[in-house]
């Protein structure tokens, strides 16, 4: 990952001027649940001794295990930020809703904070990518989008760069209160 980290680094320093960084629209989506999953990440258990001394119903989380969510998403970039947009509930969010309902509404975000042209960027979400239908995606910004930085081009598991990414969480709470 790093190597290629570096090599898209390069790539887009390549190709984006410094003027062309105020054009870029940084999009991303997230769902935020009722009853979040927990991280085992963020879970540690404090004790003396070994690891297998500890009594395993203390290590035992419970949760729900399909808890309700919403997905939302949304832009920004140096123009300001869009609009938030949720899926529809139980929505299926595929390549096809990805392009038939979220794409337009970020289109529209992008041309009213920059009419004077703008760069469309995407993460590499399944959605944009991993399905036989996610070309679909790629296809419609091809044919929409004056310049877009494709899911190729961006930098693998480097959520620091997005700025949604970065202050996500600051970022919708504050939309949504």
């Amino acid at each position: 990952m790093r190597q290629k980290r570096l090599e898209r680094s390069s790539a887009l320093l390549r190709r984006l001027k410094v003027r062309d960084t105020k054009r870029v629209f940084f999009t991303d989506e997230k769902n935020f649940y009722l009853n979040p999953p927990i991280s085992n990440q963020n879970n540690r258990v404090w004790s003396i001794g070994k690891e297998t001394d500890d009594r395993p119903d203390r290590l035992i989380v419970e949760r729900e295990k399909f808890a309700p969510h919403v997905m939302v998403s949304a832009g920004v970039c140096f123009g300001g930020n869009g609009r938030l947009h949720f899926a529809d509930e139980k929505a299926n969010v595929n390549a096809e809703y990805y392009v038939g309902r979220v794409l337009l509404e970020l289109i529209a975000d992008c041309t009213r904070l920059l009419p004077a042209g703008f760069i469309f960027q995407q993460d590499g979400a399944p959605e944009h990518r991993h399905t036989c239908t996610a070309f679909l995606a790629q296809d419609w910004l091809n044919l929409n989008c004056p310049s877009f930085i494709e899911k190729d081009q961006w930098h693998p598991n480097s959520q620091d760069l997005n700025p949604l990414d970065y202050h996500g969480v600051g970022f919708y709470a504050g939309e949504i209160s």
